[in-house]
């Protein structure tokens, strides 16, 4: 029988990261997501943070103060294994609670929150409760992590493209951008990567989109930057 959990790597190596096997895996959104983070920040907040990886990708990047807030006991376990042993507990600071309950302020809100209604559930329970959106929506999320965010505050996150006319309302304070993610020639756009903050005129804009791939299928010399030479990237106004 296969170990439940796997041993992966993100950044060419540079961390490494334990996950449940039957669960959602990190994905390209979450390593393009933290490349993209622009800015000097006092305190940080990870919502949802799973097992840790934006937490940790944030990190990498030279960020601290980072409290990765996880509602599930399964995924908190192996959060706080992937902080210690990418020697980053003077960084990171796990915290076993529920979005919806918890109150903190933070000049910076990173999230890659669940996708999907209730509809067609999958089997495997870990995967369930990391991907579904159980008895909330997606505004609900984002309402709750935004009253955390301090005034002045910027909040970086991965959503579906088809989920921004509901979220339009949410960021309607301040000025939102968001980068759609183009995984492929024509291939649709499914997620994109935004940028909210609270200190600019109420806008909504869309950003030319970021291509991964070329035709032969490699990577974008802008997506290998981000994603295997761990640079970031700032493509916001």
């Amino acid at each position: 029988m296969a170990d439940p959990i796997t041993h992966d790597a993100l950044l060419n190596g540079r961390i490494t990261l334990h996950q449940w096997r039957d669960s959602y895996r990190v994905s390209s959104e979450s390593v393009l997501c933290a490349g993209m983070v622009a800015g000097e920040f006092n305190t940080i907040a990870d919502f949802g943070a799973g097992v840790g990886a934006l937490s940790l990708l944030c990190a990498q990047h030279g960020y601290k103060n980072i409290t990765a807030i996880e509602k599930h006991p399964q995924y908190c376990q192996l959060l706080n294994q992937n902080i210690i042993e990418n020697n980053m507990t003077g960084a990171i600071t796990p915290l076993c609670a529920d979005i919806f309950t918890h109150n903190g302020q933070y000049d910076m809100i990173i999230t890659n929150p669940p996708y999907f209604n209730n509809s067609s559930p999958s089997p495997k329970p870990l995967k369930r409760v990391a991907q579904v959106m159980d008895g909330w929506t997606i505004s609900d999320w984002f309402m709750a992590i935004l009253r955390q965010l301090q005034p002045n505050g910027v909040c970086y996150f991965v959503v579906e493209y088809a989920q921004l006319p509901a979220l339009r309302g949410v960021f309607g304070a301040g000025h939102c951008q968001i980068i759609p993610l183009n995984v492929g020639v024509g291939k649709p756009i499914k997620r994109c990567i935004g940028k909210y903050s609270h200190n600019k005129a109420p806008s909504f804009v869309v950003l030319d989109e970021f291509c991964l791939h070329l035709p032969d299928g490699r990577f974008t010399d802008g997506a290998n930057d981000i994603l295997r030479n761990a640079h970031s990237i700032n493509l916001w106004e």
